[in-house]
């Protein structure tokens, strides 16, 4: 009852719940009017990135040390993609593609999708050199809108935007391939 506010939603809150113990504890609302569905957690680093639902925001929370790191929407005018929180392991960075969408449509509003990456390191959001490759059959490209969990043995990601193109990620590299179509 204490998220509602006269029926006003007050923000998404962050719980830990300990699976040993059965004890759930209430972090609070991280950012004020802002939910997380789409989130990621580097459990080796102690990092819980979450996006929100309709600001281009992030947060970025310290789970061990139970602090934010960030929160609110990235520097420079990045809109950090809504359905994109792409983990890369072995390096903790976490990647998506700067994609503010149309308020009506929700369609995204740039015709190319530079992909981003966030560093714990600093706090930085960087723009990568690589872009969502362009579709060539329908001249289109996407955000990220789905990924895979791990790295292929060549060190690529797999990755499908939203007009359903199929392409390979290599973030060692900061290089993007098309590959083929979903649909």
């Amino acid at each position: 009852q204490e998220n509602y506010d006269r029926g006003v939603y007050r923000g998404g809150r962050l719980v830990h719940h300990n699976i040993f113990t059965g004890k759930t504890e209430d972090m609070g609302i991280p950012l004020e009017g802002s939910s997380w569905p789409y989130q990621c957690c580097d459990w080796d680093r102690g990092i819980l990135f979450g996006v929100s639902q309709t600001s281009g925001g992030v947060i970025a929370y310290d789970t061990t040390a139970r602090r934010m790191i960030f929160g609110g929407c990235p520097p420079g005018g990045i809109s950090w993609y809504m359905r994109c929180v792409l983990l890369d392991r072995d390096t903790g960075y976490i990647y998506s593609t700067d994609s503010p969408l149309d308020g009506k449509t929700g369609r995204p509003l740039k015709s190319e999708h530079p992909i981003l990456r966030w560093e714990r390191r600093n706090n930085v959001f960087r723009y990568m050199q690589s872009k969502v490759p362009v579709n060539p059959a329908t001249g289109k490209s996407g955000p990220i809108r789905a990924h895979v969990n791990r790295k292929d043995a060549s060190g690529a990601f797999r990755c499908i935007d939203s007009w359903g193109s199929i392409f390979k990620f290599w973030p060692g590299e900061d290089r993007a391939e098309y590959s083929g179509t979903v649909w």
